[in-house]
């Protein structure tokens, strides 16, 4: 099992496992909406205990989940448990790269896993943005990162480019027209200008929160 997985998707890689189908193993396990199995059932059917059920799949343990961003977890890490489907996570907004296999995981489904050996600058990102979450929480950073991006992505969309981001483009992608780089490109390339940009934000807004006025 996978840290974090989503029911839909543990039901889906457990009936292809089985060769049936997703609904058919879904009525199995007794489940009633797509969130939820019953976990005795479950249970006696996996071999797993319902204390690792609870723990693996969050729909058990959080409530508000719908509010909570779904990724793909890093397709090379999925690979070494002999998993070639891709695996469904409510992923933390503030986990964007695998630092293990250096891939991007901030998309959704494996052809957004872009390799990123070529711009080390946005591993880096990744270590900073974890550290930012660790001290500031996970909420606050979020909306920070939330706002920085929006800002990052608005130096995309004039005509002429900033050097630095056609520079990272070209470098990572081996593309060198703007107008051709895809969504999941310039996710990346914007991605360590704006964690740059939620470390401002985030200790902006902690300063003003009367909370942690001294």
């Amino acid at each position: 099992m996978f840290h974090n997985e989503t029911t839909p998707s543990f039901v889906a890689r457990l009936a292809a496992a089985n060769h049936i189908t997703p609904e058919d193993m879904h009525g199995y396990l007794g489940g009633s909406d797509p969130d939820w199995i019953d976990l005795e059932w479950t249970s006696i059917a996996t071999g797993y205990p319902v204390e690792t059920l609870v723990d693996r799949l969050p729909a058990f343990a959080y409530p508000g989940l719908h509010r909570l961003t779904i990724g793909t977890t890093c397709r090379h890490c999925a690979a070494r448990r002999n998993t070639t489907s891709p695996v469904e996570i409510y992923r933390d907004p503030h986990s964007n790269v695998c630092l293990r296999h250096q891939l991007w995981i901030g998309g959704h489904g494996h052809q957004s896993q872009l390799d990123l050996t070529a711009l080390p600058e946005v591993t880096a990102s990744q270590r900073i943005h974890r550290r930012l979450a660790r001290r500031h929480g996970t909420h606050p950073t979020a909306i920070a990162f939330h706002d920085a991006s929006e800002i990052a992505h608005r130096r995309t969309r004039q005509p002429t480019w900033p050097t630095h981001l056609r520079q990272r483009l070209e470098n990572g992608f081996y593309q060198q027209d703007p107008l051709q780089a895809t969504t999941t490109e310039i996710d990346i390339i914007t991605y360590p200008d704006a964690v740059t940009m939620t470390t401002i934000l985030v200790h902006r807004d902690t300063q003003l929160d009367p909370h942690h006025i001294k």
